[in-house]
């Protein structure tokens, strides 16, 4: 009974409160460019109705402005009614911080010719008490974009900037290019519907193609891309900065700097409360895929020209200077040669023991001293299977004034077969590397294309020149300057090795030929370039390391040819140089994914502990042993060169050289932990590099080996190059290290031919850099050619200085 009775009385109050809310509708007219104020409440609703007959052309839009003094639970709603489209917003409108409320709102009305000028304005709200508003709809003059004419824009939050453009007859792609000195975080977007998506930040970014801008934007459109050869451009403001900071879909997880403030690497928040942005619009015509004809074509002659210059050099030398740069007379080096070998060669008239006094010295055995490049294959044993030689190899590799001939005695057969592996595990390690790399890379490029985000690749947008598939086509293709002077490496190693016959093995005559690390650094050139265009087709932080894997093969390849040019027999074996390698390539990821300073104590102590275990290794040939057997040897070398005399002079030199410089490397990476440890890695590569090639040139002038005039010539040419690369690479015209709006901020138009930026002139400079500086290693002992391997000296000889030749007699009897 009581139920029943409640629920009669709730009838009675509800069918009163109907009767007493009467609802009232009030119909308008409005014109254009006029302000209309009133009130809205529960109990009235205003209708705008515009029928103006109002001619529009394509340079104009019309844009309602809304302004009202609603409260966030009773909000003033906004309802635009077109012949085909229906449009709302909401105000007050709170910003995603929930720090900032927005009473003011814009919406764009859709381009249409028919339903332009007749449209109605409905304004409504649930509040009980009455909510003021200002209506203005107003004429945006100027909507059409004019080619390479300036657009000054203002937009916010809460109301977006909508401008179009119309391709002319005569062109096929543009660039828009958006530009502002302030920094708040906004979105430009480009889309071909026929109604532009502007609700704030949350549906703009599903249609068409949008970037992230701080202070530079630019988007490349193509008119094949839209059927009625018309595009809208929307320019969102964002209610925080946080998007341009961090990228927040494509949020780098690299960077430690992602979510800090205004002191995080030049990061800094906006101080523009109100977030009013202006921004410059700009659209400019820029080279059509048809037009790419002629800057594809000038890299190309460009590079076949090194393959004219290298055919002039070798039909030149060939004809005229063959005898000049094979020179030396053979009287005069033989009796030099004998002078050479009766008073400075140490030498032993058997394995087990070595005699030596000052001023005096004796011959090898002839067993030791016949030629074992004759012995068949399967009869060739090298010693170094043999365990009663060990002391052999002390005598050759630790008498103190040491000669090629002493450190080339293994059978040519054995170590052709080692030197030629590294091409092969090279070709193995490119098959299986590259095809992942390409599938990934392609995979970016198709999601880009999908999905509109060109946040996700870090190009320069500037210059940016599509084909197909490829957004920035002009990247990917400048690094043909690798693949062709790669293959012309590899083409003129491979005539230098047919023109070594078996005569100059049995002679044995200049520096060993063995050609193999030299095929491996020719592909690891072609290498570097074909995986420097697959980065490039979408540059971005998880495909950094495919533009720099084999730059670490080279530079290691490099140094380990030179060292293998005067130690034939002590050169490492493939599989661990490739291991070594591998290990590079990790520690590089590593380095990036796990960057902390525990990580820089602990690649601190690794590179310290390798270059002391490697420049160990390379001063006493290989022939020092870090176990608990060789402890009494090992502790006598020490003595013997640490708290005595050193031995080896020029040897020493160089290693504390590159130990100090090594060192300093890993404390200064300790102490300062740079931003890009890849490319930190990859310097301490090339430095060392340096420093050997360096020595290596020194020493061949110390000991009176001439230059060739092709070797000098290429070496200036290689030093003008580099310095010249690496003034266009340090332009810096993107950085993945950054968020993709931080990026763009250093984006620079096009350099050359209206079509290659800066970086592309560093590939093609440092693609010249390479394969000369490859070239003088191919090069620089030319003029050793005819001379016997006993009459000159693998770069250890200090004459005359230090009475330390008892140091073999020592070392033999002690081990």
């Amino acid at each position: 009974m009581n139920a029943s009775l409640h629920c009669l009385v709730i009838i009675l109050i509800l069918s009163n409160v109907n009767v007493s809310l009467q609802f009232v509708v009030d119909y308008m007219s409005g014109n254009l460019g006029e302000k209309y104020e009133g009130a809205v409440s529960i109990r009235k609703k205003n209708i705008y109705v515009f029928t103006n007959p109002v001619y529009f052309n394509h340079s104009e839009a019309v844009i309602v402005e809304v302004r009202g003094n609603a409260s966030l639970a009773f909000p003033l709603v906004v309802v635009i009614q077109q012949q085909k489209t229906v449009s709302s917003l909401t105000l007050p409108i709170k910003s995603e911080d929930r720090q900032k409320i927005y009473a003011i709102a814009s919406n764009f009305l859709c381009y249409d010719d028919q339903s332009l000028s007749n449209f109605s304005v409905s304004l409504l709200t649930s509040s009980l008490t009455p909510v003021n508003y200002t209506l203005y709809p107003k004429i945006l003059h100027g909507f059409l974009l004019r080619l390479d004419k300036d657009q000054r824009l203002l937009a916010s939050p809460t109301q977006p900037a909508v401008y179009s453009f119309q391709f002319p007859t005569n062109v096929d792609t543009v660039l828009v290019k958006a530009e502002s000195k302030m920094s708040a975080c906004s979105i430009v977007s480009i889309q071909g519907t026929k109604c532009p998506v502007f609700d704030l930040e949350s549906n703009v970014e599903f249609t068409g193609h949008f970037q992230t801008m701080r202070h530079k934007s630019g988007i490349v459109v193509k008119k094949e891309n839209f059927p009625i050869n018309k595009f809208y451009i929307v320019v969102v403001v964002l209610f925080t900065n946080q998007r341009c900071r961090s990228g927040k879909n494509n949020q780098n997880p690299f960077r430690d700097d992602v979510f800090r403030g205004a002191n995080s690497h030049g990061y800094s928040s906006s101080r523009n409360t109100q977030r009013l942005k202006e921004v410059k619009l700009k659209v400019v015509k820029i080279p059509s895929e048809n037009e790419y004809f002629t800057p594809i074509l000038v890299p190309i002659f460009v590079f076949l020209s090194f393959y004219f210059i290298a055919a002039v050099v070798i039909l030149f030398q060939k004809k005229f200077l063959k005898k000049q740069i094979y020179s030396g007379s053979t009287s005069t080096s033989a009796q030099e040669g004998e002078n050479l070998v009766t008073t400075e060669n140490l030498t032993s008239s058997n394995y087990g023991s070595v005699v030596v006094s000052e001023g005096k010295t004796e011959q090898l055995s002839t067993a030791v001293e016949q030629n074992v490049d004759d012995i068949n294959e399967e009869d060739a044993v090298d010693f170094d299977f043999l365990a009663d030689v060990e002391q052999d190899k002390d005598v050759y590799r630790l008498k103190k004034y040491l000669f090629l001939s002493d450190l080339s005695r293994k059978t040519r057969k054995r170590l052709h077969k080692k030197y030629n592996l590294y091409q092969w595990y090279l070709m193995i390690i490119a098959v299986f590397y590259t095809l992942p790399v390409v599938q990934l890379v392609f995979t970016y490029q198709r999601v880009l294309n999908a999905s509109g985000d060109q946040d996700i690749c870090y190009y320069n947008f500037y210059c940016s020149r599509p084909l197909g598939a490829l957004s920035s086509f002009n990247n990917v293709y400048s690094n043909i300057g690798y693949i062709m002077l790669g293959v012309l490496f590899f083409i003129l190693v491979w005539r230098r090795d047919g023109l070594h016959p078996i005569e100059n093995v049995e002679q044995r005559t200049g520096i060993p030929h063995h050609y193999g690390i030299f095929y491996a650094l020719g592909l690891s050139l072609i290498m570097e370039g074909i995986l420097s265009a697959c980065y490039h087709v979408c540059p971005s932080y998880t495909n950094f390391q495919f533009d720099t894997s084999f730059m670490y093969i080279i530079a290691s390849l490099i140094i380990i040819q030179l060292y293998s040019t005067r130690h034939p027999d002590l050169a490492a074996k493939p599989h661990v140089v490739f291991a070594i390698l591998a290990a590079i390539i990790i520690i590089a990821v590593s380095g990036v994914v796990f960057k902390s300073y525990v990580f820089w104590a602990i690649f601190c102590f690794v590179l310290i502990s390798f270059s002391v275990y490697t420049t160990t290794q390379m001063y006493y040939m290989g022939r020092i042993r870090f176990s608990f057997q060789e402890m009494r040897r090992l502790i006598l070398f020490l003595k013997l060169d640490l708290f005595s005399c050193p031995m080896y002079k020029d040897r020493m030199v160089l290693l504390l050289l590159a130990n100090t410089v090594n060192w300093g490397l890993a404390i200064n990476g300790i102490v300062n932990e740079p931003k890009d440890f890849a490319s930190y890695l990859l310097a301490i590569l090339i430095v060392n590099g340096l420093i050997y090639l360096l020595f290596y040139v020194f020493m061949k002038l110390r000991n009176k080996e001439r230059i060739s005039c092709l070797v000098a010539v290429c070496s200036f040419f290689t030093l003008a190059c580099w310095i010249a690369s690496l003034s266009f690479f340090m332009q810096g015209l993107t950085s993945w290290r950054k968020s993709p709006a931080y990026s763009r901020e250093n984006n620079k138009d096009c350099f050359i031919l209206s079509f290659y930026d800066y970086h592309d002139i560093w590939h093609f400079l440092s693609a010249i850099s390479l394969f000369c500086s490859l070239m003088i290693l191919l090069t620089l002992n030319d003029d050793l050619e005819d001379t016997p391997r006993e009459k000159y000296a693998y770069f250890s000889v200090e004459r005359n200085m230090f009475k330390c030749q008892y140091i073999i007699m020592f070392v033999i009897k002690f081990s």
